[in-house]
């Protein structure tokens, strides 16, 4: 999370209350995006909606009829239009595991590469 470059006592607990806090007081909506199950479960402990294919219709509906919501999405990166009120704050709560092996390999001995950021802002 970028805060931690500027605060290094940050944490993703704290930041994860943190988003709540603000949602509440500020009155506005914040969607946040993990990338599985694990991550998601986190938001939801702390008293994030989760966002299921069951259930994205009437959180969809809601995030436009209502303020103060905190709702989390878990591996749906596209295809949804958050406009206005509908999200004033969006958090991107870890990144997508990579697939393959060489993937793996590329994350970890090349971290923070501009080859790496360039291929991730294509994907």
């Amino acid at each position: 999370m970028t805060p931690k470059r500027y605060k290094t006592e940050f944490n993703d607990d704290i930041m994860r209350k943190q988003c709540l806090i603000w949602a509440e007081r500020k009155n506005i909506n914040v969607v946040v995006i993990v990338p599985n199950d694990s991550i998601a479960q986190k938001w939801s402990k702390i008293g994030a909606k989760l966002v299921t294919s069951n259930n994205i219709q009437e959180s969809l509906q809601q995030l436009r009829d209502s303020e103060g919501n905190v709702l989390v999405f878990m591996n749906r990166y596209d295809g949804i239009d958050l406009i206005n009120d509908m999200c004033r704050i969006l958090v991107l709560d870890g990144m997508p595991t990579k697939e393959s092996l060489k993937d793996k390999i590329e994350m970890q001995y090349r971290e923070d590469s501009t080859y790496l950021n360039l291929k991730e802002r294509r994907s």
